[in-house]
């Protein structure tokens, strides 16, 4: 849960490997219509992580939304989510696998199209 004075947000993150080993992950935000957004930037070292979600939140003149934590005791993750200077603290728990949706796959077109 992300902590907007007084206005909290529910956050669901997705974060899972691609078949290559590459990190994918999507987040849902239901208070601000944010479903199965796909996320960018996604790293993880040691007990860091970072991601940023692809094309920012409501106003895309406000740059992305980036989230930079910590991983905790049995997959808690706590740290803060910024986006046009404005920051706001958030903590996660993991509840289970990833579930997120993951980002269609363009299909090829014929070379005489």
């Amino acid at each position: 849960m992300a902590l907007v004075p007084d206005f909290p947000l529910h956050v669901v993150v997705d974060l899972d490997h691609d078949p290559a080993g590459a990190w994918i992950g999507s987040i849902i935000i239901p208070e601000l219509s944010v479903r199965g957004a796909q996320l960018t930037d996604i790293g993880v070292h040691d007990a860091d992580v970072s991601f940023a979600i692809k094309g920012g939140l409501a106003d895309p003149h406000a740059g992305p939304a980036k989230f930079q934590a910590q991983l905790g005791a049995n997959g808690s993750m706590s740290g803060n989510f910024t986006q046009a200077g404005n920051s706001a603290a958030f903590s996660l728990k993991r509840t289970g696998s990833a579930q997120g949706e993951r980002p269609a796959q363009g299909t090829a077109v014929a070379s005489e199209v």
